[in-house]
């Protein structure tokens, strides 16, 4: 009797040794993450910032299609500026308060972003696909009206959270889904246009030689611009992926815990990168955000 006593009390002992070590680790854990998105934040905010201004500012980057890029910019801009202080207060502070804003505004501001995402893949279509057309078709009007029904529309779906949260994640599946879907069959109608396009160029005929040149340097613009904008879209789906499988998980041990929190840092990674990845695809996008930079710091020549 005393024997299984003592081997009750070893058991207890045991069990409750390892709890403690695991809810020490994941306090470690969460304490790096917070310093790391603190981190994050920062070079989101200046990053996106000099992004938003050099489009605003540069009078040779103000079309519709860089109006998608700029909404893309203040999107992620929210992120580093509201979402991930939030977080981290989150992260430290176990409220319930905010946990529900945590979740309120990721929706909102990663809604958006991809939402930006998908509009940006469909301008791309437009552009190569309706190449004489497509000044007609994506004016300024309709570019602002598309970007303000996808603000509008995923601030109030985000709201679905005060309701009922079962409902609520699964409007947040079904909206990611059908912006990743949607991004995805534009590139692919995509990539068939450009290997349409290279079998004319291998069979064009000598005569239309001097028309054909000049079509080729604007395809090929439209081509490498369609290409920067699926390098987005790569990264945006490889930051995005590992939260969105997360959300199959439902138990709350200190191993899915991990998961979850290194995915929600995954997801800001993406706006703290964007600008980075602008900047070293679109070329005149990155001597603007060099001149602000220049004009910020007072570096003029």
């Amino acid at each position: 009797m005393c024997n299984g006593n003592l081997s009750t009390t070893g058991n207890s002992a045991d069990i409750r040794v390892k709890f403690q070590a695991n809810a020490s680790s994941y306090g470690n854990i969460v304490a790096i993450n917070c310093i790391i998105n603190g981190i994050m934040m920062l070079v989101s905010i200046l990053g996106n910032c000099l992004v938003s201004i050099a489009t605003w500012k540069t009078s040779s980057l103000r079309s519709p299609s860089t109006m998608f890029l700029f909404s893309l910019a203040i999107s992620d801009l929210l992120v580093g500026l509201i979402v991930q202080p939030v977080y981290i207060a989150k992260s430290l502070i176990d409220v319930y308060f905010l946990q529900i804003l945590t979740a309120l505004m990721a929706f909102a501001a990663c809604g958006v972003s991809l939402g930006t995402m998908a509009a940006i893949s469909l301008d791309r279509f437009l552009a190569l696909h309706y190449h004489l057309r497509y000044n007609a078709l994506m004016t300024s009007f309709r570019a602002t009206s598309a970007l303000l029904t996808i603000w509008i529309t995923t601030f109030l779906l985000s709201c679905l959270i005060f309701w009922d949260s079962s409902i609520y994640i699964a409007v947040l599946t079904i909206l990611i889904s059908a912006y990743l879907i949607t991004s995805a069959n534009f590139y692919v109608r995509i990539y068939q246009i450009v290997l349409k396009h290279r079998s004319q160029i291998q069979h064009r005929e000598p005569g239309n030689q001097q028309l054909s040149v000049g079509q080729l340097s604007s395809q090929k613009k439209l081509i490498e611009s369609a290409l920067s904008t699926f390098v987005f879209y790569i990264c945006t789906v490889t930051c995005y992926l590992p939260r969105f499988i997360s959300l199959t998980l439902t138990d709350t041990n200190t191993y899915k815990k991990t998961a979850w929190i290194l995915a929600d840092t995954l997801i800001f990674l993406n706006s703290a990168i964007n600008p980075l990845l602008y900047c070293w695809r679109l070329t005149d996008l990155r001597a603007a955000v060099v001149k602000v930079w220049r004009e910020f710091f007072g570096m003029q020549n």
